[in-house]
Order: C-alpha cells, then structure tokens, then sequence
C-alpha cells in the first residue's frame, strides 16, 4: 500500500511530555510536497498541514478555495467560543451526543471566524496547484505557506 507518515515533529505536548500522535498518512509520494505541524493555540495538540504541488496542469475552469489564518481571525474565534454557553454540551449525559453538540458549536464557530473563500481562475492554467484547501499563514493576509 505504501503509506507514509509526513509528519515528524511532536503534535501532542504538555508541559511534562511531547509526543507524535497526531499524523497524515497518505499513499502519495512527490518531491515537492511539504508538511508543517502548526500551533493554532487551542489545545495541546497542533495542527498538521500538508500541501501537495502537482506536476499535472489543470485547465478551466479552476476553483480555488482558501481559509486566511490571521492573528484577528484567531481572536475572533478565541471570542466566539468564550462566548459560548456551553449548557446543552454539559447538561447530556451522553458522551456522543455531548461531543456532536460540541462540534456543532465549534464548527459553527470556526466557520464564522475563519471562511471559506472562493476564487475563479480564468484563461489560464495553474500548474503546481491542486484544487482544494489551501491554507494559508496565521498572521498574514497574503503570505501563502510554500
């Protein structure tokens, strides 16, 4: 099956530990893919990103789709989730519903803060760039991880 592991810097750290035990596994070798583990300041564990540049051109039309991590994003979310009551999520006594409820919050929250945009490349081909999520640096509008 030929699955790899791209991600090799600790994803889980405490104050008394780090650990690798959040990973991407995929099936896909390229010279030019890059991973990034990335500390969006939530929990103990950090982000994984993985960009692929594909050798393939794709042509029109192509679509684009990006989520801008910046500083004022990150404390618009940090705001909305404080914001949050959080009743309904502590008042069930049932794990899987307390954890949908959780998600859907936060979801929600994270889909506010951070949306989606989406961009129409015309007349053109982009080669290099898959359709898709591109991520891009917390703390800059336009500054695109490599």
């Amino acid at each position: 099956m030929n699955n790899l592991t791209n991600i090799t810097s600790p994803t889980g750290i405490t104050s008394h530990t780090k650990s690798l035990i959040d990973i991407i596994i995929i099936n896909y070798t390229n010279d030019e893919m890059f991973t990034e583990v990335l500390d969006l300041g939530y929990s103990d564990h950090l982000a994984q990103f993985l960009d692929i540049k594909f050798k393939n051109v794709l042509k029109d039309p192509i679509t684009t789709c990006k989520i801008h991590f910046t500083d004022n994003n990150v404390e618009e979310h940090k705001y909305l989730l404080h914001e949050e009551t959080w009743t309904e999520v502590l008042a069930s006594n049932e794990p899987n519903t307390s954890f949908n409820l959780f998600m859907n919050s936060f979801t929600y929250d994270f889909n506010t803060a951070f949306p989606l945009k989406v961009t129409y490349v015309k007349g053109k081909s982009i080669a290099g760039e898959a359709r898709g999520l591109e991520l891009e640096n917390k703390g800059s509008e336009n500054s695109s991880l490599p």
